[in-house]
């Protein structure tokens, strides 16, 4: 086998591994940024709630 052809499969293997993507499209990356604002809003809840907490009960570290 030849370098050529080893990297001609090579090629027609990430072509073939890649076309899920082409498919998709932004989808994922829009669902993966709304995964991590909608995280981040719920940590920031949490936050708020333990600094209420904290503020309330006096001996207590933020």
């Amino acid at each position: 086998m030849s370098s050529t052809k080893f990297f001609y499969c090579l090629d027609e293997i990430f072509q073939t591994m890649f076309i899920f993507y082409d498919k998709v499209g932004n989808v994922l990356n829009y669902s993966f940024l709304a995964l991590g604002f909608v995280g981040f809003f719920i940590w920031m809840n949490y936050q708020r709630k333990f600094n209420h907490e904290a503020k309330n009960k006096s001996g207590q570290l933020k």
